[in-house]
């Protein structure tokens, strides 16, 4: 599949595409190595995220499929 056959596709369907790529890499690969102040960063914004509520993939597309009919 090219860049070109994804444009084609339905925005759906490409968010679709990108969540099975996301969830093969997040699969497949090792952790990358963070350096320290890399790390701090990182942390920080976990920590201001957490607080944050969220909604799963499967309830986001769900919704994102009854609000774009």
């Amino acid at each position: 599949m090219t860049i070109a056959d994804i444009q084609k596709m339905n925005l759906l369907d490409q968010i679709e595409t990108l969540g099975t790529i996301w969830d093969s890499i997040v699969e497949t690969n090792q952790a990358i190595p963070l350096s320290s102040e890399e790390k701090e960063l990182l942390d920080k914004r976990f920590e201001t995220e957490s607080s944050t509520q969220g909604i799963n993939w499967k309830t986001f597309r769900k919704n994102f499929q009854i609000n774009s009919k």
